[in-house]
């Protein structure tokens, strides 16, 4: 809704099935790739690593907007399109952990993405988020005009350790003012609320982030138990994101829990 894309590219080896894919294939243009088993002689053996690989020669070779599965889109990247180079985003405050390669906004044949890529010479599957986060941090460093190094709080806040988590899919205490999109952090997220993710469960659990996805899902059914979409998010108790803690010395109350 937000982005308003020309054509939304699903790039894929084995095409998903089920409920939610039935409803989202109409809408999508299937991309099949062939998985890539090496890079410059170094296997490829993780999915992640492979997928990591795939969507820099994509942006290569077309550009455009990429977003991992697992992002949400909550306002317009009209500012960053079109771009003379990349735009991404830091993971961590100041870019504690790098440069996250989950939103890549890119013109086609960017210097950077083929200097990024190139330097999968020295590829060691070992290091797991090294090439994917951390390396992209560091050419940015070395080569700031080639890329736009937007903040902490574009793509990637709050971010994927347990407290986190809460926040983001369980509190009301953070706006997403400052987000372009949030990242739900799936890997991590998943063994929680992630994997009773449904517009019942956007609707029914007046979060923050359910809140400002529930003006684009359909309207709740009262025979379903739905509850109401008119949950008053605009009563929000907003911390400072620099502090230590994400919720301060006086933490809000969360609309839902899950196991420890």
């Amino acid at each position: 809704h937000h982005l308003r894309p020309e054509r939304i590219l699903f790039h894929c080896h084995h095409e998903p099935t089920g409920r939610w894919w039935a409803e989202a294939a109409p809408r999508l243009t299937v991309q099949r790739v062939d998985l890539p088993r090496e890079v410059y002689g170094h296997p490829l053996e993780h999915a992640a690593h492979r997928a990591d690989v795939v969507r820099l020669r994509v942006l290569l070779a077309q550009g455009g907007v990429y977003l991992d599965m697992d992002v949400v889109a909550l306002r317009a990247f009209d500012d960053l399109l079109p771009g003379p180079v990349p735009a991404m985003g830091l993971e961590g405050v100041r870019g504690a952990h790098g440069l996250c390669n989950a939103v890549i906004v890119a013109p086609p044949e960017s210097a950077f993405l083929d200097r990024w890529l190139r330097s999968y010479e020295s590829f060691d599957p070992t290091q797991w988020a090294y090439h994917s986060v951390r390396l992209p941090m560091d050419l940015s460093r070395a080569h700031p005009d080639e890329v736009r190094v937007l903040p902490h709080d574009a793509f990637f806040w709050p971010m994927w350790d347990d407290t986190a988590l809460r926040r983001l899919l369980l509190y009301r205490d953070y706006d997403f003012a400052r987000n372009y999109a949030v990242h739900l952090w799936s890997q991590a997220a998943s063994g929680y609320v992630l994997s009773v993710w449904s517009p019942t469960f956007v609707h029914g659990l007046p979060s923050t982030l359910n809140c400002r996805m529930r003006a684009f899902l359909p309207p709740p059914s009262a025979a379903a138990g739905m509850a109401d979409p008119t949950c008053g998010c605009e009563d929000l108790h907003v911390v400072d994101d620099d502090a230590p803690s994400y919720f301060g010395a006086d933490p809000p109350a969360p609309v839902a829990h899950w196991p420890l």
